[in-house]
């Protein structure tokens, strides 16, 4: 099992703190969930806290379609807050389900499911091949693979010192080359479907975080989780900066108060289908 290295008995806390299932909703709409047949299984893998198991609730419920959504993580924490996060007004139509399980091995037959999902995971997996394969193969042959991820991820801020961005971009660079954390994941999607023969493949680039002035509180109190997964990796011996952890956290925090400052993330969703055979 590849390592997380976010996690901690707050981690659901954290991604709690980052829920937009309006957005989700759009981009699973985008990525064609209201063309897949009645009685459909879609399958969120990562989900976290549920937010995509949420999104496809909403989205596939409001179309009078039955089916079954799966919320897939390997945290059983994540797995039971994801439970206590969804809501729906069409459970007669709608089943749920729950699997504590690893991406890299999905405990589901081979070509059963008619919709994947996945946001936001693949950046913390080396292999991430193997897990858009897996993927791959519980597909039903025309079924749809929608993934998500963020490209230059925390990384775009102005103003920023050339100090700061310097050791912002270092604690990047030793986090990819232990590979816990890629954040160039989205740029490589694409060709990462049309490796695994994916066809039908479409890429859409949007804004994740556009945030110009205030920094949101929760956002806010997200950077300091991920400060403090850099400061728990930094106190391990793991983490070997030159500089100190705790002096670029203040000052970070202090760069994101900052009135005057823009801070944007991009997210690129691509989304293809399974050949049929």
């Amino acid at each position: 099992m590849n390592e997380y290295f976010m996690e901690s008995e707050r981690e659901a806390a954290r991604l709690h703190l980052k829920d937009d299932v309006g957005e989700a909703e759009k981009q699973i709409k985008a990525a064609g969930l209201l063309s897949v047949a009645d009685n459909a299984v879609i399958l969120d893998v990562g989900t976290g806290v549920g937010v995509c198991s949420q999104a496809a609730v909403n989205v596939f419920g409001s179309s009078k379609k039955t089916g079954c959504v799966i919320s897939l993580d390997r945290s059983f924490t994540r797995v039971i807050f994801s439970k206590s996060q969804i809501r729906t007004t069409v459970k007669r139509r709608i089943r749920r389900s729950r699997l504590c399980a690893d991406a890299f091995m999905l405990p589901v037959k081979d070509n059963s499911v008619d919709f994947i999902v996945c946001r936001f995971l693949l950046e913390y997996l080396p292999d991430y091949m193997a897990v858009i394969r897996e993927c791959k193969r519980v597909l039903k042959p025309g079924g749809i693979l929608s993934i998500g991820d963020l490209d230059c991820n925390c990384l775009i801020h102005y103003p920023i010192s050339e100090l700061m961005e310097k050791q912002l971009l270092q604690i990047s660079s030793v986090l990819t080359r232990l590979k816990l954390w890629d954040p160039f994941m989205g740029r490589k999607l694409y060709a990462a479907f049309c490796r695994a023969g994916m066809v039908n493949n479409t890429v859409t680039v949007c804004a994740h975080h556009v945030f110009a002035g205030r920094f949101p509180d929760n956002h806010l109190q997200n950077w300091r989780y991920k400060l403090e997964a850099v400061k728990r990796l930094a106190v391990q011996h793991r983490l070997t900066l030159g500089f100190s952890i705790e002096k670029f956290a203040a000052s970070f925090i202090a760069l994101l108060k900052n009135n005057q400052r823009f801070s944007y993330t991009p997210l690129i969703i691509v989304v293809g289908r399974k050949k049929h055979d």
